[in-house]
């Protein structure tokens, strides 16, 4: 028994697709369309160059080699519920030119539309035979389409079976989660990911977003006698004067690795010179070792001239020591050395400064 309901690739077709062989670009099969037939059953006609009565055209949903049968193209199309009020039964495979490259008749079918009390998706699948199924193009457009239950539950499934799915790593993809917001401040896991607002809030509560980051052992200038934390209690650090105080080194850890013996640096009216390190400016010297305060020996030369009419004898002092000066010469000049200059300053030898108040950070 012959078969009744069938699909041919039309004259144009098949010339298409041995144009397609013989220059090795594939053919594009891009739409179907479906008709009613003028309301009479329809048998291909290879001659046809369109469709009786084109009820509707569309991007094709799938176009595929069939894995049974390699000589066997399978196109779907997937019309949706609110389309319809007509019946099917011719269907027609396009080329990107509109040329009409395959078809095929249907048992009648009637596509309702939901307007009309009642609708379903209709699936239209046409199976073609060619000689060479590497003549076409197997490419769909997935913006356009619709995608079947099978399909969806096909592609789940492989998905599911491709792999275990594991947990991501710093060198390859896979699931994680997001940390908490005390996961995040505490920064200690290392199998969660971190969002920005998370980061951000994290780095406020430790003060670095407003406040910045003092490292911890360093002498800083502060110009208030109010600790920083005092003023600013969420900056998240505390700090403590340089002032030749004992520390808890349980309490403040990093701190003790700079200052093992537990004793803040006394830096109360005190200058920070640089560590010599061999230059041997200040050889000899140790890291914060005191050093007290010293003035580079030195000479003065004092000169005088006296103008004398004849000879006689001088006696004057410096330093309140008795000196005598003989001249037997008019206009002499003579010279002292080991002169002492009483001061007329202050208690010590400085710069000009300015006083700012010495602290550390401690935690």
């Amino acid at each position: 028994m012959s078969a009744i309901y069938f699909a041919i690739p039309t004259n144009a077709g098949q010339a298409k697709i041995a144009n397609a062989l013989a220059l090795g670009v594939p053919l594009k099969i891009t739409h179907m369309a479906v008709g009613d037939g003028n309301g009479q059953p329809v048998t291909p006609n290879p001659a046809q160059t369109a469709m009786v009565r084109e009820q509707r055209r569309a991007p094709l949903n799938s176009l595929f080699q069939d894995p049974l049968n390699p000589g066997q193209l399978v196109a779907e199309q997937i019309i949706p519920e609110n389309v319809g009020g007509w019946w099917i039964r011719e269907v027609g495979l396009y080329d990107e030119t509109s040329t009409l490259i395959a078809i095929a008749n249907s048992p009648d079918t009637y596509k309702p539309q939901l307007s009309e009390g009642s609708g379903r998706t209709q699936t239209i699948r046409m199976v073609l035979s060619v000689s060479d199924t590497s003549a076409v193009e197997l490419k769909i457009d997935p913006s356009v389409v619709l995608a079947t239950r099978k399909y969806v539950d096909d592609v789940m499934a492989a998905h599911k079976q491709s792999r275990d799915h594991p947990d991501a790593s710093e060198t390859a993809k896979g699931f994680t989660r997001y940390a908490t917001q005390p996961q995040t401040d505490v920064g200690a896991a290392d199998d969660v990911a971190v969002t920005p607002k998370k980061l951000k809030a994290a780095l406020k509560a430790a003060g670095l977003t407003e406040y910045g980051s003092a490292l911890i052992g360093v002498p800083i200038d502060w110009p208030l006698a109010q600790m920083p934390q005092d003023i600013w209690p969420d900056c998240g650090m505390i700090f403590l004067s340089c002032a030749g105080q004992g520390f808890n080194k349980a309490t403040y850890p990093k701190l003790a690795q700079c200052y093992p013996s537990g004793t803040m640096p006394e830096l109360r009216s005190e200058f920070i010179r640089g560590w010599d390190n061999g230059r041997g400016v200040d050889p000899g010297r140790v890291l914060l070792n005191t050093q007290s305060g010293l003035l580079e020996g030195h000479t003065h030369e004092i000169q005088t001239a006296i103008n004398l009419d004849e000879s006689m004898s001088l006696l004057g002092g410096f330093n309140d020591d008795p000196i005598a000066v003989k001249s037997q010469t008019p206009t002499s000049v003579y010279k002292f050395t080991s002169v002492h200059v009483k001061h007329a300053g202050g208690s010590e030898t400085r710069p000009r400064n300015i006083a700012f108040h010495k602290i550390m950070r401690a935690a």
